[in-house]
């Protein structure tokens, strides 16, 4: 399950995340297995479908292996043959729910009800051997999903999508609970219209507050790709404390930036700056993209 706020940009992510698997090329710098995706949508229409694919690049023969379902005035208890059958005829390596407040005509509040609309989807799952991605609601404080904790009890893999406003227009995503296994960490992602279409992208969290400004000249010592230690930044930088040595507050941010892979070893010692600031999120850039301007430069 993907949650966040309307409009934040839930359907678009998954979107992406079908657009991978359907070429099987890396989503989040994790590989895909190459297979049909099943798009049951109930929140877009089909215009806006065609306009997202189309942008995100999906070409005719990938395209094969999109089936996408206009599903608006679907509810998933009464309708689940015809989900079953619609699953049966595409043989999906995933299907897309997007979403479980628009397919759904129970009681998203009550437990019994939930558990019971839950359970089509976990039928499917199990009947198809596909990954069932479903796409809900936050509630209007944006902190946590809407409906009966049911809900995040039936769900094995949850993820939060949300925006710092402080952080401009980058979203954050969080995995908040991972039953087959360790939670993965936070990425931060970046959805834009550039000139050849729309791009998805998992991009460098942006730093607030004195945590930038310091960031920044950190970004701006190593614009000559001269690795350095600690020790050698914080006397750049004019940082040192009275013992010469690496301040606490540089000393942790620059622990942080390299553990989230800002940062990176050197062979002689020390550190710098990857070659890219960015990680395409689906795909390498494409040509003529300004990512691919920065790469090549």
């Amino acid at each position: 399950m993907i949650h966040g706020a309307p409009g934040l940009g839930k359907s678009m992510l998954a979107l992406a995340l079908a657009s991978a698997v359907v070429r099987g090329v890396p989503f989040m710098n994790n590989p895909t297995s190459k297979g049909r995706v099943l798009y049951i949508d109930a929140e877009n229409g089909e215009g806006e479908a065609h306009r997202r694919i189309r942008g995100l690049g999906i070409t005719v023969d990938s395209a094969t292996n999109l089936d996408y379902r206009e599903a608006v005035g679907v509810d998933l208890i009464p309708d689940e043959i015809e989900l079953r059958n619609a699953a049966a005829d595409s043989q999906p390596l995933m299907i897309i729910v997007d979403s479980l407040a628009t397919l759904n005509r129970s009681d998203e509040n009550e437990s019994r009800d939930m558990t019971s609309t839950l359970q089509v989807l976990w039928r499917l799952a199990h009947e198809t051997d596909a990954g069932v991605v479903v796409l809900h609601h936050d509630r209007k404080d944006k902190t946590a999903m809407r409906g009966s904790s049911a809900i995040e009890a039936v769900v094995q893999i949850i993820w939060h999508l949300t925006r710092d406003e402080q952080r401009g227009d980058t979203l954050l995503l969080r995995n908040m609970k991972c039953r087959p296994a360790a939670l993965s960490k936070e990425r931060w992602v970046g959805i834009r219209e550039t000139a050849t279409g729309l791009e998805v992208a998992q991009v460098m969290k942006p730093p607030t507050g004195e945590e930038a400004e310091l960031w920044e000249l950190v970004e701006d010592l190593f614009r000559d790709g001269k690795p350095r230690t600690n020790r050698q930044i914080a006397e750049a930088l004019g940082k040192t404390n009275p013992s010469r040595s690496c301040p606490g507050n540089l000393s942790g941010l620059l622990k942080a930036k390299r553990e989230a892979g800002y940062l990176v070893g050197h062979a002689a010692g020390g550190v710098t700056l990857p070659q890219i600031g960015t990680d395409p999120l689906i795909s390498p850039p494409r040509a003529g993209s300004q990512d691919q301007q920065v790469e090549a430069a």
